[in-house]
């Protein structure tokens, strides 16, 4: 269909290669990089590495899926610190899963839990969605936009 668009506007199939191109080269590095997890945390997870870390946490929280649930939000908080959401769930799910199923809990609840952290962590200066408000806004000083937030941020961690 956008093909069919790009040729019905007029544009040749020189310039939708050009945009094919573009595109791959805008993606392309972050396709390597989900490729690898993908591989490499499954390698990793299919080996046993994940076995003693599994153990262990289940040992230190004694079985409690509700310090499991509080652990899975301080580690996703903490992984958005980068303000890249590919990240956090490639750092969090990889390794939080084998305990999920080990305690039969839901991966819906992993990613919930993922994701409501990383959505409040990711309101940070160099986060996607502050940059955009702030350009929205015409505010020079992104600092000056997220002071402001601040408060809601903590609120929103503790109540996650």
């Amino acid at each position: 269909i956008p093909i069919i668009g790009a040729l019905v506007l007029g544009h040749g199939f020189g310039d939708i290669r050009k945009y094919v191109d573009s595109g791959f080269d805008q993606v392309f590095n972050v396709a390597v990089m989900f490729i690898f997890a993908i591989i490499y945390f499954g390698i990793i997870s299919d080996s046993g590495l994940f076995r003693p870390l599994v153990k262990g946490m289940i040992k230190l929280t004694r079985g409690n899926i509700i310090i499991i649930a509080i652990v899975t939000t301080i580690i996703g908080t903490f992984a958005q610190l980068d303000g890249a959401g590919a990240t956090t769930f490639l750092l969090a799910i990889p390794a939080l899963l084998p305990l999920y199923r080990t305690l039969k809990m839901s991966p819906y609840l992993l990613v919930l839990l993922l994701a409501l952290s990383a959505a409040i962590i990711n309101m940070v200066p160099w986060g996607g969605p502050m940059a955009r408000t702030a350009s929205v806004l015409k505010v020079d000083n992104i600092n000056q936009l997220w002071y402001n937030i601040i408060p809601i941020q903590l609120i929103g961690i503790v109540l996650a």
